[in-house]
């Protein structure tokens, strides 16, 4: 007969629940990423333009908040890295990808790439 201490249930079970939490958050984040750049690859973006830059962003409650800007490398157009307004977003959440001019503080332009979870 095993013999289990009932103060550890007490605080396994709360932290099991966080650590799943955490765990799902975290795959959610790479899938996410996984998304952005499979979908710059299949649009064929190109490097813009001196002065302008590709910005992605998600969209939270109608309105556009930037997670970051696409990168090029060898005939490849990518977003890397983790955002935690893309953590706490809910589904279905829109992601989307737009061309701006660098000094632009708005992210009110047409996306070039759009997508959803």
């Amino acid at each position: 007969m095993v013999i289990v201490d009932p103060l550890l249930l007490v605080y396994l079970i709360p932290l099991a629940a966080i650590l799943g939490g955490y765990l799902w958050r975290r795959r959610r984040q790479q899938l996410t990423s996984l998304q952005a750049l499979n979908e710059a690859r299949e649009t064929g973006l190109t490097e813009p333009a001196p002065g302008y830059e590709y910005r992605c962003w998600v969209e939270i409650g109608g309105k556009r908040e930037r997670i970051g800007r696409m990168f090029f490398g060898h005939e490849l157009a990518y977003w890397a890295g983790a955002v935690s307004a893309i953590a706490g977003a809910s589904s279905p959440t829109t992601f989307g990808v737009s061309l701006v001019d660098v000094s632009a503080t708005t992210l009110d332009s047409q996306p070039v790439l759009v997508g959803s979870d």
